[in-house]
């Protein structure tokens, strides 16, 4: 079906594992990125290929638990599929992956065979970060390159208010008096911070909007370290244990950096950090779900394109007119 005219849009997330057979390749493919694992190429690709090997029973049971294929996957198909609709008819949207098919250059080849030349980038991760954002703006400028495409790229979204309010709506019937709030958010190595990745202080406007928007104090946690190097800090087990040190009755996990639910918010949130909670005297924990197909959160994403267009000076008119 010919899509000539219209502007493309690629929606991208890191992507999962869509079997068992599949997660050491998509571990292996992960830590390979330069952006996720910034060590020399001789090196990057031999020790990828031993984490996954040495982790692949650990992640394979985890994701046994949570169920495969990933729900990255077909999460990310219907957000570009809702956010197509609410484009209109003069944009096409699909979704891509970093580490999965389709690969953000699949994505544009499929775009380019239909006819468009111009299309938008959209990361689905809330607050920029080298090993994420800067990674997938990367891969999508070299497709857009090669294929000869017109590109514009999305800016981050750590506050805006429509994904804010995707988070605080659902916050808001547990957080009351005696109740701790948490945004949850994925960690990055320290040294990752302190070379100027932007990541920690766009974190905190997500922290800080979404305080403002719950009317209570928000702490942040960050989760999902892996290795023993030292990452972004209040790990999340001190944050939980802090509050329940200080008297806390009820607990809501906010998670603060994914717009689908994975890997990190059904083992990292939904096992470990109920877990802590309860083991540290904390009876009712609540986890807010990640936003998905929220209506508030499509609107955010819709006025993100809108902007990118309108910055690419590619139409003076307002996403979705005709």
């Amino acid at each position: 079906m010919s899509e000539a005219g219209k502007i493309g849009v690629v929606w991208i997330n890191t992507g999962g594992p869509e079997s068992e057979q599949d997660v050491p390749r998509f571990i292996r493919d992960m830590l390979s990125d330069p952006h996720v694992m910034p060590v020399p190429w001789p090196i990057r690709p031999l020790l990828a290929g031993r984490i996954s090997r040495r982790r692949r029973e650990k992640v394979l049971d985890r994701y046994r638990r949570m169920g495969l294929p990933s729900p990255v996957l077909e999460t990310s198909r219907r957000q570009a599929e809702e956010l197509g609709k609410r484009l209109g008819s003069g944009f096409s949207a699909v979704a891509a992956f970093r580490y999965s098919r389709p690969s953000i250059r699949q994505a544009c080849l499929e775009l380019a065979g239909a006819g468009v030349r111009k299309v938008v980038g959209l990361a689905a991760f809330p607050q920029a970060s080298g090993p994420t954002t800067k990674s997938c703006r990367k891969e999508f400028g070299s497709a857009c390159r090669s294929i000869g495409l017109e590109g514009a790229w999305c800016r981050s979204f750590p506050d805006d208010e429509g994904f804010i309010s995707s988070l605080a709506e659902p916050a808001r019937q547990w957080a009351s008096d005696g109740t701790a709030v948490l945004a949850c958010a994925h960690g990055i190595p320290r040294s990752m911070a302190d070379r100027g990745d932007p990541y920690p202080a766009e974190v905190d406007r997500t922290r800080r909007a979404l305080e403002g928007a719950l009317g209570v104090e928000v702490r942040l946690a960050f989760q999902s370290r892996l290795g023993k190097a030292r990452w972004l800090e209040p790990y999340i087990e001190d944050a939980i244990r802090e509050v329940a040190g200080k008297g806390a009755r009820r607990l809501v996990l906010v998670p603060v950096s994914f717009v689908c639910e994975n890997l990190e918010t059904h083992f990292d949130l939904d096992e470990q950090a109920v877990r802590i909670a309860k083991e540290a005297g904390i009876p009712e924990v609540f986890r807010v779900p990640a936003p998905s197909v929220a209506e508030p959160f499509l609107g955010a994403m819709a006025g993100l394109v809108e902007e990118a267009v309108r910055s690419a000076g590619w139409d003076g008119k307002a996403v979705g007119e005709e």
